[in-house]
Protein backbone atom coordinates (compact mmCIF):
# COMPACT_ATOMS: atom_id res chain seq x y z
CA UNK A 1 0.00 0.00 0.00
CA UNK A 2 1.50 3.13 -0.94
CA UNK A 3 1.92 6.33 0.71
CA UNK A 4 -0.49 8.32 -1.14
CA UNK A 5 -3.03 5.46 -0.48
CA UNK A 6 -3.01 5.33 3.14
CA UNK A 7 -3.50 8.62 3.22
CA UNK A 8 -6.58 9.17 1.03
CA UNK A 9 -8.08 5.87 3.25
CA UNK A 10 -7.18 8.11 6.44
CA UNK A 11 -9.07 10.75 4.80
CA UNK A 12 -11.93 8.77 4.19
CA UNK A 13 -12.09 7.55 7.74
CA UNK A 14 -11.99 10.57 9.24
CA UNK A 15 -14.44 12.26 6.98
CA UNK A 16 -16.91 9.37 7.78
CA UNK A 17 -16.51 9.66 11.44
CA UNK A 18 -17.35 13.53 11.65
CA UNK A 19 -20.49 12.93 9.13
CA UNK A 20 -21.28 10.08 11.56
CA UNK A 21 -20.65 12.12 14.44
CA UNK A 22 -22.72 15.00 12.87
CA UNK A 23 -25.54 13.08 11.76
CA UNK A 24 -25.40 11.20 15.56
CA UNK A 25 -25.78 14.76 17.13
CA UNK A 26 -28.13 16.33 14.82
CA UNK A 27 -30.73 12.86 14.99
CA UNK A 28 -30.21 13.14 19.18
CA UNK A 29 -31.46 17.29 19.37
CA UNK A 30 -34.50 16.14 16.93
CA UNK A 31 -35.30 13.20 18.94
CA UNK A 32 -34.94 15.90 22.36
CA UNK A 33 -36.99 18.68 20.86
CA UNK A 34 -39.55 15.66 20.15
CA UNK A 35 -40.09 14.79 23.91
CA UNK A 36 -40.20 18.53 25.06
CA UNK A 37 -42.80 19.17 22.66
CA UNK A 38 -45.24 16.51 23.71
CA UNK A 39 -44.16 17.39 27.32
CA UNK A 40 -45.25 21.15 26.71
CA UNK A 41 -48.57 19.58 24.70
CA UNK A 42 -49.38 17.63 27.57
CA UNK A 43 -49.14 20.60 29.98
CA UNK A 44 -50.69 22.67 28.16
CA UNK A 45 -53.56 20.74 27.15
CA UNK A 46 -54.04 20.29 31.32
CA UNK A 47 -53.88 23.50 31.76
CA UNK A 48 -56.80 24.73 29.05
CA UNK A 49 -58.75 20.87 29.56
CA UNK A 50 -61.14 22.90 31.44
CA UNK A 51 -62.69 25.85 29.85
CA UNK A 52 -62.90 29.35 31.63
CA UNK A 53 -65.82 31.80 30.84
CA UNK A 54 -65.21 35.32 29.58
CA UNK A 55 -66.38 37.36 32.54
CA UNK A 56 -69.53 39.85 31.59
CA UNK A 57 -68.07 42.73 33.69
CA UNK A 58 -64.77 42.48 34.19
CA UNK A 59 -64.13 45.65 36.08
CA UNK A 60 -66.63 43.36 38.52
CA UNK A 61 -64.12 40.86 39.59
CA UNK A 62 -60.89 41.95 38.02
CA UNK A 63 -59.54 37.88 38.84
CA UNK A 64 -61.81 36.14 36.79
CA UNK A 65 -60.54 38.61 33.88
CA UNK A 66 -57.11 37.46 34.52
CA UNK A 67 -57.75 33.86 34.96
CA UNK A 68 -59.97 33.97 31.35
CA UNK A 69 -56.66 36.11 29.99
CA UNK A 70 -54.61 33.29 31.45
CA UNK A 71 -56.42 30.34 29.97
CA UNK A 72 -57.28 32.24 26.74
CA UNK A 73 -53.02 32.95 26.57
CA UNK A 74 -52.55 28.77 27.14
CA UNK A 75 -55.12 28.08 24.43
CA UNK A 76 -53.08 30.48 22.15
CA UNK A 77 -50.11 28.62 22.75
CA UNK A 78 -51.26 24.85 22.60
CA UNK A 79 -52.51 26.20 18.94
CA UNK A 80 -48.78 27.66 18.60
CA UNK A 81 -46.89 24.40 19.59
CA UNK A 82 -49.42 22.48 17.15
CA UNK A 83 -51.09 19.93 20.12
CA UNK A 84 -54.09 18.73 19.56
Amino acid sequence: MTHATRLALLIATLLLVIITSVAAGWGLTLWETSIQSHQWCDTLTLLTKNPVPKPADPQANPSRQQSYLLYSDFVKLRHKFGCQ
